[in-house]
């Protein structure tokens, strides 16, 4: 279910900043960790996309992130 809705989120769908900032609360992050961890290849690759996509926001600095080992996972 998870990797459905990355595969959407990353398929083209416009996030304005607060959807991006939502995205980054500790929970979801870690959700996305988790899948990059140990989901299927495809899944992989559209996690770190994800992730690229919610950092590329402007002010968005690794501080804002719960961990900075949840940041390079």
């Amino acid at each position: 279910m998870g990797s459905e809705a990355v595969a959407i989120l990353v398929s083209g769908v416009p996030l304005d900043a607060e959807a991006k900032a939502a995205l980054m609360q500790p929970a979801k992050v870690s959700l996305v960790v988790d899948m990059l961890n140990e989901g299927a290849v495809d899944t992989k690759i559209n996690c770190v996309r994800l992730i690229c996509i919610v950092m590329e926001e402007k002010g968005c600095w690794p501080e804002t992130v719960a961990s900075l080992s949840l940041l390079v996972a």
